[in-house]
């Protein structure tokens, strides 16, 4: 957002300028007393300007945001020539310690909008880079200020740089969310994080506290409470999530130290206890179980923001996956705990003793998840977005039930049949429709990169254990899901909404995906096949009902003929062939197929149906174009280059000449115009 905003009727509005604290002036007071020994004449000059502008910034209180930010700008050019200097003297080092940099860490937390903390962040890059321990303490006696924890420290030199005055009468009165966006922007910048990281579970207590307090009036709304407040409750949980799990996720990976699905993950708890100062296990351990918990209660809220209920499903999955349990172990908790999946012979008594995750038994927020769709389809895109493959894909034994009715053996394949489950339910509202498809859409593009990384790794000869349980979850998504994703492709291509629309192409294009994918891990090791059937019958599907396996080729034809058994007065179909144009062979397709061109040429006849048509005749050209380059360039030598470009145009034109000549000579000003206005432009 810029300088500027306009309100409802269309005026221009400044946003509310920075908060010009007493303390300043006193500040600069202080430091007038003190000898100003430069080290050179350009340092003199720019520690004038430097002054002044403090100067302004600090007794100028009628300033507008405008002027302010013009003014902070031309500070954080002073500074950035400042920090350019070969050396500065110990009077610049004391000006910045007494008087810019207490100045600048409050000029970001004291401003409401977050628009304008932005503008501070390069003045704090500026401070940090001539003074960074300085900056740092600083930093973290207005964050402890800043979220009312200054309490326990007070034995820290440090605070007195913090004024207490501006913490109990600024930092105090601002929203929740605000404080708790201003915590998630300067966690991301490398000066942040390292101040948020040394207190992270005092922003963690912070989190959980702001959640106690705004969850009850959320869940559970009084009679008079207005739109307003309700608008301000979901802000502030959404953003208190956020926060929550923008330092979740970063512990974690932190901690695992990057690595792809580690035997065990990142310890959280033991991450944030190194990070302590006075490491305290209850502390740390009952905060991470009441987030956990507050987690549960935000999901399964109806009266919270689906967006807050998506990001407290994530934080749910990360506390899983960073409990620091054994691969084994996280995946059985995710069944568990997040698909209410029951595994046959659990030992209960497996989960670590010290782990902040709660017993197995079930609440009333648990329930409430468990039976609401939108929870569950929150919970389920969380697991696919961050859960590992190495947990996802270890194989449990999973009883059949009324939740996972079709045959499964591991986490990753039973969130697909949590997701579909719902994608087929009727009177789904817009944005929980969008949701669950875009879900659906995110899951097989994920087993597709998945099968792309097995693939990757059986070429370059690495052998997993992994990849026969990756493979034999391609081939059951191409033989025993195919009619059920078909089906969104048939009735949800031209969904009134937009959004679902691109979202079906995503499922489709990743269908596709799997089938290549298959097919190319089958053509460099045939065994593929037969592992996958083998695995496939350990997962509870027999042989001698098993469909066989199936490489891509044989896949993508099944899906070209399915699609061909449509009506061509179905818009779907146009699309769905464009689409399959750019993984098949389109002169092998043409030729076993004649009618799809005379088809489709006649059809440019009806107004309603030519841009479809067009659409696919304009990606059939575009293939033939790109096949005749390819034989050119694939050609051995210049000589037989255009012979063999000739050879293929050659094919694609007795393909093309007929139809299209019958389609212009017909007594037909509508086929014709529709004709020139479709491929024209193509050509």
């Amino acid at each position: 957002m810029g300088i500027l905003q306009k309100d409802r009727h269309g005026a221009r509005a400044l946003k509310p300028p920075i908060p010009v604290p007493e303390i300043w002036v006193q500040r600069i007071k202080q430091d007038e007393e003190t000898d100003d020994d430069t080290t050179s004449a350009q340092e003199t000059q720019l520690m004038q300007t430097l002054r002044s502008q403090a100067l302004d910034l600090a007794t100028r209180v009628d300033l507008t945001w405008l002027e302010q930010s013009k003014l902070l700008k031309h500070i954080g050019e002073s500074l950035s020539s400042l920090k350019r200097l070969s050396e500065v003297s110990l009077a610049t080092l004391g000006y910045l310690r007494q008087v810019a940099i207490p100045m600048f860490v409050e000029c970001y937390f004291l401003p409401s909008d977050i628009a304008v903390r932005r503008q501070v962040i390069p003045i704090l890059k500026s401070l940090s880079a001539l003074d960074p321990s300085c900056i740092d303490n600083v930093l973290q006696a207005n964050l402890l200020a800043f979220i009312g924890a200054r309490e326990q420290y007070h034995e820290l030199e440090m605070f007195h740089a913090a004024d207490a005055t501006i913490a109990a009468e600024v930092y105090g009165r601002q929203l929740v969310s605000q404080r708790a966006l201003a915590l998630e922007v300067l966690a991301s910048v490398p000066q942040g994080f390292p101040v948020i990281r040394r207190f992270v579970s005092d922003v963690l207590a912070y989190a959980a506290s702001a959640l106690d307090a705004s969850l009850p009036q959320l869940c559970e709304p009084r009679q008079d409470i207005g739109s307003v407040e309700l608008v301000g409750l979901r802000e502030d949980c959404t953003q208190i999530m956020r926060l929550v799990f923008m330092c979740v996720s970063k512990l974690i990976a932190e901690d695992s130290g990057g690595a792809q699905g580690p035997a065990i993950a990142g310890d959280l708890q033991s991450a944030i206890l190194a990070s302590m100062r006075a490491p305290s296990p209850g502390f740390v351990e009952q905060t991470l179980a009441r987030v956990y918990a507050l987690c549960w209660q935000l999901v399964g809220s109806d009266n919270a923001a689906l967006k807050s209920r998506q990001v407290a499903a994530m934080v749910m999955v990360a506390l899983i996956e960073g409990a620091g349990m054994p691969r084994q172990q996280r995946a059985v908790a995710l069944a568990v705990r997040a698909l209410d999946i029951k595994i046959h012979n659990l030992d209960k008594s497996s989960e670590p003793s010290e782990s902040y995750l709660p017993p197995l038994v079930s609440s009333t927020n648990y329930k409430n998840c468990m039976d609401d769709a939108v929870s569950m389809i929150c919970i389920a895109r969380a697991i696919v977005s961050l859960a590992s493959y190495e947990t996802t894909l270890v194989a449990l034994d999973i009883e059949p039930s009324i939740r996972i009715p079709s045959i499964c053996n591991n986490v990753h394949e039973a969130v697909f049949t949590h997701i579909a489950s719902i994608c087929g339910r009727s009177q789904l509202a817009p944005g929980v429709k969008i949701i669950v498809f875009e879900s659906m859409a995110i899951w097989l593009q994920e087993t597709a990169k998945l099968l792309a990384r097995c693939l990757g790794e059986v070429q370059r000869g690495e052998e997993r254990d992994m990849h026969a349980m990756a493979f034999a979850l391609g081939q059951r998504v191409l033989i025993l899901q195919r009619e059920r994703i078909m089906g969104y492709l048939w009735s949800y291509w031209d969904d009134p909404i937009d959004a679902v629309q691109v979202k079906v192409r995503t499922i489709f294009e990743a269908f596709l995906d799997i089938g290549s994918t298959m097919n190319q891990a089958i053509i460099v090791n045939p065994a593929i096949a037969e592992s996958a059937l083998t695995h496939a019958d350990s997962a509870g599907q027999s042989k001698a009902t098993s469909p066989g396996a199936q490489d891509g080729n044989a896949f993508l034809s099944d899906v070209l003929d399915l699609v061909l058994t449509m009506d061509w007065s179905r818009k779907v179909k146009y699309s769905l062939l464009a689409a399959l144009c750019a993984r098949i062979n389109v002169l092998d397709m043409l030729t076993g197929h004649t009618d799809i061109l005379t088809s489709c040429l006649e059809t440019m006849a009806q107004v309603t149906m030519a841009s479809r048509a067009g659409q696919l005749l304009t990606a059939l050209l575009s293939r033939a174009a790109d096949d005749i380059r390819c034989a050119r360039e694939q050609a051995p030598d210049g000589e037989e280059e255009e012979a063999a470009a000739l050879r293929v145009e050659t094919a694609h034109m007795a393909l093309w000449k007929e139809p299209v000549t019958a389609a212009l000579c017909r007594d037909d000003d509508t086929s014709r115009r529709m004709l020139t206005q479709q491929l024209l432009p193509a050509l």
